[in-house]
């Protein structure tokens, strides 16, 4: 058997029979392992619905006992055959795993094209429920069909969501009447929530203020700001106040403690100073950053301050955007404000590849792994040097790029781990030419680099 698995994996081609032979022994890891390198686009309609079947059978086999890799089989095979069977597989499998998040585009493009699927509406709306998409999830639930055995299931679900979604709504509405109230009767000072009262008893909402949330609350030009322990979380006073919604702050500070302590676990050092976190409704991102933007990206960190894009979705996604430029935050300070002096590369490359890591892997999602395995072949990855300067998000291909560039970071980190990392922004930021300071730190140049790199992506 190991010897079947070893010419599999050494062929750039196997077949259907292979398939069937590594299923019949139930060898789910040997199965995606072979084929995971196959490009599916070289086979033909009857070869690729052969192979689809496999990996189906792959990802319902591993159900409750590895439902990561019945999630990556199930992507595989949707990739060969897409089914809603196979789709609905890597719903429930990256439910069961927690990595909802990593799956959603293939599910997306899967009720695109399968569109009319009771059945996979279904799985796919409790997926985003379970990646706290309600409103997206409300839609998908609604595409079930009356005549479907799921639609009463369906539509409770998307009656329950629909409600949560109004109430916090009437709440924000409530809130924003409060602000103007509050801004009418005011001299521009707030007090501070949940504040002492005389006889050293707590006023009406400190019970219902989290432990981790802000210190200190005052409007500051023109920005209503609080203060936790480590950042400094800013809003403006119109139209949202988030003062008013203890809860969803605490969510917000829990969040950014979470990315704080996830990056110094991974890369053994983490932000020092506070860090101000400015939180917009779409509309303000869209007005402060431009419409693109608003509509293209989660959030940035600039001119010191981590921007969050519709702050009101808290979301994985919106975890994982914060982890990713919490490690932007990082640099800067670690670089001590001259981040520009290290590659767009290495910057990009080191959060993303932090944000892997807080999405439970240290590769990039599957859909860019397989990209990246042709790019590779046909010799068409875009080079380090290439990507040094420029903002990788305006490149012919932004997914190629970041990946590409936290491939790169993961073979850093392989050789000379955090430490290395820090030492090597810090010479940087202190002088070095950064192909002088990588040599020195880690023996390699960016050609070499670029090699390695090379490799990596076609065995991914």
């Amino acid at each position: 058997m190991a010897s079947l698995l070893l010419a599999l994996l050494l062929s750039a081609h196997p077949t259907p029979d292979e398939a069937s032979a590594l299923a019949a022994k139930k060898d789910w890891p040997g199965l995606f392992l072979a084929f995971s390198q196959a490009d599916a686009g070289g086979y033909g309609d009857a070869e690729r619905t052969a192979i689809g079947a496999r990996l189906r059978q792959g990802c319902q086999g591993l159900r409750g006992e590895d439902d990561v890799l019945a999630m990556n089989i199930s992507e595989l095979a949707f990739a060969f055959h897409p089914t809603a069977e196979a789709a609905i597989c890597m719903a429930n499998s990256a439910v069961a795993s927690g990595q909802v998040g990593l799956v959603l585009p293939t599910l997306r493009e899967a009720m695109r094209s399968l569109k009319g699927n009771g059945a996979l509406a279904l799985a796919v709306g409790k997926a985003l429920i379970a990646d706290h998409e309600r409103k997206e999830a409300v839609a998908v639930l609604s595409d079930v069909p009356r005549s479907h055995p799921a639609y009463g299931e369906a539509r409770q679900l998307a009656s329950k969501l629909s409600r949560e979604l109004s109430a916090e709504e009437d709440d924000l509405l409530d809130a924003q009447r409060r602000e103007a109230q509050a801004a009418a009767g005011s001299t521009g000072s707030v007090p501070a929530v949940g504040q002492r009262g005389a006889g050293g008893r707590a006023g009406p909402q400190a019970a219902t203020e989290p432990a981790n949330t802000s210190r200190s609350y005052a409007t500051e030009g023109g920005m209503r700001a609080r203060t936790h322990k480590a950042f400094v979380i800013r809003y403006f006073g119109s139209g949202r106040d988030f003062s008013q919604r203890a809860e969803y702050e605490g969510r917000v500070t829990a969040a950014l403690d979470a990315a704080a302590v996830h990056t110094r676990g991974v890369l053994g050092f983490a932000r020092e100073q506070p860090l101000d976190v400015v939180l917009y409704t779409r509309e303000e991102f869209a007005l402060h950053m431009g419409a693109r933007a608003a509509r293209s990206i989660a959030g940035l960190y600039s001119m010191d301050a981590i921007r969050i894009n519709d702050a009101a979705k808290l979301t994985r996604q919106t975890h994982a955007t914060l982890t990713h430029e919490y490690v932007h935050a990082v640099v800067d300070e670690v670089a001590g404000n001259r981040s520009r002096a290290v590659p767009i590369w290495f910057n990009e490359g080191l959060a993303e590849y932090v944000e892997w890591k807080f999405l439970g892997s240290d590769l990039p999602p599957f859909g860019a792994r397989t990209a990246m395995r042709g790019a590779a072949a046909a010799g068409r990855l875009p080079k380090l040097a290439d990507l040094a300067r420029g903002a990788l998000i305006a490149t012919d291909d932004p997914q190629m790029a970041y990946s590409v560039s936290g491939l790169a970071v993961r073979r850093l980190m392989q050789v000379g781990g955090g430490r290395g990392i820090r030492k090597l922004i810090e010479d940087v930021a202190g002088g070095k030419t950064f192909e002088g300071a990588m040599k020195s730190r880690f023996g390699m140049s960016v050609e070499e680099l670029d090699a390695k790199v090379a490799t990596d992506a076609a065995s991914r």
